[in-house]
């Protein structure tokens, strides 16, 4: 991870393993995660006191074209994240020495054999855009972590259009939630799909636009682009925060500072894999680490 160098990803400096705890020394990013700054724009929230405005299109065009472009980054070089989520944590809880697993995040295909590859990134990716797209929902919220396997998994169903959210970026989302990992587009496609309406800034910082080689032919989405709908604020003031499309109320969970222990489940506690390992006496079936090279 200290060889990455891109614009789009947080640089690793160095780690302290001298002692306990080990010691992470990251680039300092001053504004914390997404996930909290756009909690921090909703208005009349209590992390709102400053009454800042709600974020303009073309903040989310940015805010998407970049994590897709770094994300299109590890991808060229075969690395899996693991752990795409708009809170970009860097500590996980493992309580009774178990792992946790972000299930809100997963592909279907991760939650039922615990694999993880490129395409399971592109799906959480899509559930990125839905929590940029309801200001830091959490996805998925009013569900325990065993309804969501049900819901995802086996029901194969996935998250309601967010009320006011444009049919460009629901159409995005549900791209990257294809069943079939296979009809899932990859994240340079993401990026060409976004890149005319990010800034001049992005493009000129871009790993996938700068870097002809990589550059895929144009991806056959289907959806039809609203001109109008671009030019508006992306979430308007008639959004309705903590609702679905289908009106279904959802509770926004506080989740608190410092983790997001209701995100997560153990290994054992949903995949069937691990189940199977586990009645077999073996080991887990995930091993250490976000960020994985893939075959």
């Amino acid at each position: 991870m200290k060889q990455f160098n891109t614009s789009f990803i947080v640089k690793l400096y160095g780690v302290v393993s001298d002692g306990q705890p080990v010691l992470v020394v990251m680039e300092l990013m001053e504004k914390g995660n997404l996930r909290d700054f756009l909690r921090s724009h909703r208005p009349g929230a209590e992390e709102n006191k400053e009454n800042r405005p709600l974020p303009t299109a073309n903040q989310y065009f940015n805010w998407a074209a970049q994590i897709a472009d770094g994300m299109a980054y590890l991808e060229s070089l075969k690395f899996c994240h693991r752990d795409l989520a708009a809170r970009n944590c860097m500590e996980y809880y493992k309580p009774a020495g178990k792992r946790l697993m972000p299930v809100r995040w997963m592909a279907p295909e991760s939650l039922k054999d615990g694999k993880f590859t490129l395409k399971s990134d592109v799906w959480s990716y899509g559930i990125v855009l839905y929590e940029m797209l309801t200001l830091g929902q959490q996805p998925y919220a009013g569900l325990g972590n065993d309804q969501v396997f049900n819901y995802t998994g086996v029901q194969r169903h996935v998250l309601n259009k967010p009320t006011g959210c444009p049919d460009f970026w629901y159409g995005l989302m549900l791209l990257c939630w294809k069943y079939d990992p296979r009809e899932r587009p990859t994240f340079r496609q993401i990026v060409r799909y976004i890149e005319n309406y990010a800034s001049d800034e992005f493009v000129k910082a871009s790993y996938v636009l700068n870097n002809v080689q990589i550059m895929p032919e144009a991806y056959n989405f289907d959806i039809d682009l609203d001109d109008e709908i671009m030019k508006r604020n992306v979430i308007n003031e008639e959004f309705v925060y903590g609702q679905e499309e289908d009106g279904e109320d959802l509770e926004d969970v506080d989740i608190g500072d410092g983790g997001d222990l209701a995100d997560f489940a153990s290994e054992d506690e949903l995949n069937p894999v691990c189940i199977n390992n586990r009645r077999n006496n073996e080991k887990s079936c995930l091993d250490d680490g976000i960020i994985e090279k893939v075959d």
